[in-house]
């Protein structure tokens, strides 16, 4: 794990940043209402949440992968 928690040695690894005028806790709200991915995300084609050890699991369908977390 590096100094933010990622998995450095996972398979895929990804990382971005962006400053987004917004109250944190707007973002918050946007960032997991994972149903409404797809319409704000074009590349979201579909996206499920499982319960796993007490907290969500999302799973979406994303051009051209699927990504689970």
């Amino acid at each position: 794990m590096d100094e933010e928690g990622i998995d450095i040695q996972a398979p895929v690894a990804g990382r971005s940043e962006i400053e987004i005028a917004a109250p944190p806790d707007a973002v918050g709200e946007v960032l997991t209402a994972f149903e409404r991915w797809p319409s704000w995300n074009p590349d979201v084609k579909s996206i499920a949440v499982e319960p796993a050890a007490g907290r969500a699991r999302p799973r979406a369908e994303a051009s051209p992968c699927i990504v689970e977390s």
